[in-house]
């Protein structure tokens, strides 16, 4: 059975240089994490995937919540759609595949 994988970027806003300001998360049908890319306020850039974490990220344990859900935190903006997804995948697969 084919999945069909959505993508979602989440954009929070905040002051703290320690959490991500922008999340990139690729999602499977039943809305579970496959692949995750965190961007930090300085550039740096963790993920995450079922092979291996850096940083501190991880893939959640439960389904991401929906956009509409998201949106209704005043600190986060979400939208939906895989061009917003990929520079940080190719970022993710450039850094697999260099070892990293």
């Amino acid at each position: 059975m084919n999945q069909t994988m959505r993508y979602l970027k989440v954009v929070w806003r905040h002051d703290s240089d320690d959490y991500p300001i922008e999340i990139y998360s690729e999602l499977d049908d039943e809305g579970y994490e496959v692949r995750k890319v965190e961007v930090y306020r300085n550039g740096h850039h963790d993920y995450a995937d079922s092979l291996k974490p850096t940083g501190w990220t991880e893939l959640g344990e439960a389904p991401v919540p929906g956009v509409e859900e998201i949106a209704e935190q005043d600190e986060m903006r979400a939208a939906t759609g895989r061009c917003l997804f990929g520079t940080p995948i190719r970022i993710l697969e450039v850094r697999r595949a260099s070892g990293e």
